[in-house]
């Protein structure tokens, strides 16, 4: 029968000890845990581990397996993601339960219920987009800035649009901003191409320009 263990996780002998990652299973859900399963030692069975960065009473310190590492600052409330190389982050940011290749940017707004909309970063044509997860009408609004650039949409007013980040490019910069009623899993991402990693802040003010 599975387990369901949440659990605070150290750069130290505690993570050490934690069962190995199942690394193709590592997933980052939302902005405020990482889930994964361990890997199968028989006779035991795979427990799915959860570590919750912004929990109230047990948060997870930050963690590294995998190739990645996971850097909560509660305060601030942001998360910094880091990993080998740019297109490993496709793994964990994944379509579903697929790595297709895509950088799939979950971010969850909540009303009266919470909708799926995503940001998508293709790593091999540098091309950004916004994919609403089906949904009719999306009550959010998302800009993008390069290399500190001019603000260009990404979906406004219902519309969808595409940015084409040059290969040249360093960093991009992805604000969101709903309505009154409405709030999102993060209103700013930044993705540093070069270094590579991706930091989500949970709240931010969308820029004017």
């Amino acid at each position: 029968m599975k387990k369901w263990l949440v659990i605070a996780l150290f750069f130290s002998a505690t993570a050490q000890a934690a069962p190995a990652a199942d690394c193709k299973s590592l997933i980052l859900a939302g902005v405020n845990r990482v889930i994964y399963r361990t890997q199968a030692v028989f006779p035991a069975e795979p427990e799915t581990v959860t570590a919750e960065f912004f929990d109230d009473t047990t948060p997870a310190s930050p963690v590294a397996f995998c190739g990645y590492s996971f850097r909560p600052d509660r305060a601030a409330q942001v998360l910094t993601v880091s990993a080998p190389k740019l297109t490993a982050f496709s793994n964990i940011f994944r379509e579903g339960y697929r790595d297709t290749g895509r950088i799939v940017l979950e971010n969850k707004y909540y009303s009266d219920t919470s909708h799926p909309s995503n940001v998508v970063f293709d790593p091999k044509t540098y091309r950004l987009s916004f994919d609403a997860a089906g949904s009719p009408v999306t009550p959010t609004t998302l800009g993008v800035t390069v290399d500190g650039g001019p603000l260009q949409p990404l979906f406004y007013k219902n519309t969808p649009r595409s940015v084409q980040v040059p290969k040249t490019a360093r960093m991009i910069d992805i604000y969101a901003k709903a309505q009154a009623d409405t709030r999102l899993d993060w209103q700013r991402v930044t993705i540093d191409l070069k270094k590579p990693a991706i930091v989500f802040y949970q709240k931010m003010t969308f820029p004017t320009k």
